[in-house]
């Protein structure tokens, strides 16, 4: 059972519901996290921090994508499906004990350009 809910359609503030939408329209954060986070006013905080270091200041947004990818790249990370991270066991991952679908790095920064 999860240790973690939603908010609630009654919790939700308009400012909760504007950050939710906002994760919906972008991609990013994922809206569910958004949803676990706009419980609270430090949670609050972090999503709307998340929002200004990924979509405003001086570098393009896809040039920050660039840079995350570049990033995970350099420390192998498997980015399964299910939204969880893994990382890699040597040069390759070992699929044949492991048939997790994944979704690749260049799949992702496709989605969220």
């Amino acid at each position: 059972m999860p240790r973690l809910r939603y908010i609630e359609e009654s919790e939700k503030t308009p400012h909760a519901r504007e950050l939710i939408e906002s994760a919906k329209r972008t991609g990013a954060p994922d809206p569910r996290v958004v949803s676990l986070m706009t419980r609270s006013p430090l949670r609050i905080a972090w999503v709307e921090y998340w929002n200004k270091l990924l979509y405003q200041g001086v570098l393009p947004h896809k040039l920050k994508e660039m840079c995350r990818i570049k990033i995970s790249v350099a420390h192998p990370m498997r980015l399964l499906l299910d939204g969880t991270l893994e990382r890699r066991k040597g040069r390759r991952a070992d699929r044949e004990h492991d048939q997790r679908p994944v979704r690749s790095q260049r799949q992702h920064a496709l989605q969220c350009a």
